[in-house]
């Protein structure tokens, strides 16, 4: 009875030491995996704050760039308006009254075109249309009355 106590004593031991030992193994194998887990978060953690550094550096670069246009663009408006004499309001009336008059020109250029389009197309067939089916009822009466002479009326 007491070697049977101590064999199950023994074989309950055995039992939670090969328990205990699969719980490690499995611990072990959890922590492997979090591990790795952690280094690849952390692998792109960095990489996005490289990212946003660079991103950060490009807008500072464009902002720089935008200011230096715009400086220049002052600098070359008063410079022209310098050269030309004339003011920024002046040049724009200017330009105005210049692209007016080009299209009126333009319109009438068109509307020309048009006229004389409209002038060939009724020389060519569509008025002879007109005539032949308005002269068709006369030349029957021709027919039936040779003695029927057409009165002109101005």
């Amino acid at each position: 009875m007491i070697l049977e106590a101590k064999e199950e004593v023994i074989k309950i031991r055995n039992d939670a030491e090969r328990e205990n030992r699969e719980r490690r193994n499995e611990l072990q194998k959890t922590e492997r995996r979090l591990f790795q887990r952690e280094e690849i978060i952390d692998k792109k953690l960095d990489g996005i704050e490289q990212r946003e550094k660079a991103l950060a550096n490009k807008e500072a670069d464009v902002e720089r760039m935008e200011s230096d246009i715009s400086e220049i663009k002052q600098q070359q408006l008063h410079e022209l308006e310098r050269i030309s004499g004339m003011s920024m309001d002046t040049a724009k009336q200017l330009l105005l009254e210049n692209v007016e008059q080009e299209a009126r020109h333009d319109a009438a250029l068109l509307i020309r075109d048009i006229e004389a389009k409209t002038k060939r197309t009724r020389r060519r067939g569509t008025s002879s249309r007109w005539r032949s089916s308005a002269a068709q009822p006369i030349r029957s009466r021709r027919r039936r009355y040779p003695s029927y002479r057409f009165r002109t009326t101005k």
